[in-house]
């Protein structure tokens, strides 16, 4: 597992140099999603963009909510990697700002518990996403983004048993939440 973290945070790394390349000078930031803090997780992400393209490498440890957990289960918790293209159709050139539309792969580390009798079993996916949103210059180099995206789990997706029952993990997930941001100039 720690090698395939080392290889997506290299990956990241790499393509986030050769953005500088694509156009012209290009720009660097960074976003918050409050979600995750509002569950007792973090996330943070990190971007490198040019012309009307941005790559973005993302960390997030997230709890689930409780009203998407299936009955008899708690304490899902999801530790994601991910690495997403996101294009601007209408931004000005390296504004990085109003609608965007994206998507790229990301590794999800899962575990979750039984709740009648405490046991507990870790899963891993690999997942496509999907998503978009609008990104809001509120104050100098500092922005909103409401987005919403969709998961489409692409392995880990076979049912296992946790305890005395048997639990299968959702091959499809969505979600919707609001990042703050941070674009140098």
């Amino acid at each position: 597992m720690k090698k395939l973290i080392i290889i997506l945070l290299l990956m990241t790394s790499t393509a986030l140099s050769q953005t500088d390349n694509i156009g012209s000078t290009g720009k660097t930031g960074f976003e918050f999603d409050a979600l995750p803090y509002l569950s007792g997780g973090n996330y943070f992400s990190a971007w490198r963009g040019s012309d009307n393209i941005r790559l973005r490498g993302v960390f997030a440890n997230v709890k689930s909510p409780s009203i998407i957990i299936p009955d008899g289960y708690e304490d899902h918790k999801i530790e994601a990697y991910a690495l997403l293209l996101d294009y601007f159709p209408f931004s000005e050139k390296e504004e990085f700002e109003k609608w965007w539309f994206g998507a790229g792969l990301e590794y999800w580390k899962n575990s979750i518990r039984n709740s009648s009798d405490k046991t507990a079993d870790k899963y891993n996916n690999v997942v496509f996403t999907s998503g978009f949103g609008y990104i809001w210059k509120f104050r100098g180099n500092f922005y909103l983004n409401p987005w919403a995206a969709g998961h489409l789990s692409l392995s880990g997706n076979g049912e296992r048993q946790i305890g005395n029952r048997n639990f299968k993990p959702k091959r499809f997930l969505y979600e919707a939440s609001l990042k703050i941001g941070f674009c140098f100039k």
